[in-house]
């Protein structure tokens, strides 16, 4: 299965001397795959979208069980 979502979120950065507050955005794409009935594993890339240059993207791997 695929997934990917996008939005905005609100921003505050205590270390800014000048907009402190600032809005960004966020865009996620998942990829999961069934192993076995009750086993799946999972990727996913998370890149957050700045306008200024702090832009930052995450990787996240893992393995789920369904009870």
């Amino acid at each position: 299965m695929f997934s990917a979502g996008a939005g905005p979120y609100y921003t505050y950065d205590r270390h800014e001397i000048n907009n402190k507050n600032d809005f960004a955005g966020v865009i996620s794409l998942q990829i999961n795959y069934q192993l076995v009935r009750h086993l799946s594993t999972n990727f996913r890339f998370n890149r957050v979208v700045s306008f200024n240059d702090k832009d930052q993207d995450m990787f996240m791997a893992g393995i789920a069980w369904r009870f």
